[in-house]
């Protein structure tokens, strides 16, 4: 099976960290990391501050700052915010049309590989295989068999 293990380069579109305007809770994001990220919190404060940052990466560390303050239901919620969100980067009424891009991806399989040590949204590279989750390349799969 054909696999894509990394979203650099050409599969930049698929991650996360890539430069769309996502909607959350009535405010633009410039990136579905900067709107899932936000969403952890129910201020309206921590959600601007995460929204103003200009790179991805840093929504990351300012959220782990504050994760004192993150919602109460978190853990039992991320999975859907973060479907909800991919669907909405991917969605055929979205003006950049990525949907395609992700369709055109045909039955490969995505796999959101990182060095950062992510288990859970994607897999890691150890003793030269593949370990972890995939949560965030099965959401893209999920979606794009739908979106086919």
């Amino acid at each position: 099976m054909r696999k894509i293990t990394r979203f650099i380069g050409d599969h930049l579109f698929l991650s996360n960290f890539y430069f769309v305007e996502i909607e959350y809770k009535g405010d633009k994001y410039p990136s579905l990391e900067h709107a899932y990220q936000a969403a952890k919190f129910k201020s309206r404060r921590r959600r601007e501050e995460i929204r103003r940052l200009s790179y991805p990466g840093q929504t990351k560390q300012y959220a782990r700052k504050y994760k004192d303050e993150w919602r109460e239901d978190w853990f039992e919620v991320n999975l859907e915010i973060m479907e909800s969100l991919l669907r909405q980067k991917f969605g055929k009424a979205h003006i950049t049309c990525l949907w395609r891009r992700l369709v055109n991806t045909g039955d490969v399989k995505l796999i959101e590989g990182n060095t950062w040590g992510d288990g859970f949204w994607g897999m890691i590279r150890s003793d030269g295989k593949l370990r972890g989750k995939n949560h965030l390349g099965k959401l893209l799969m999920k979606i794009r068999d739908e979106l086919a």
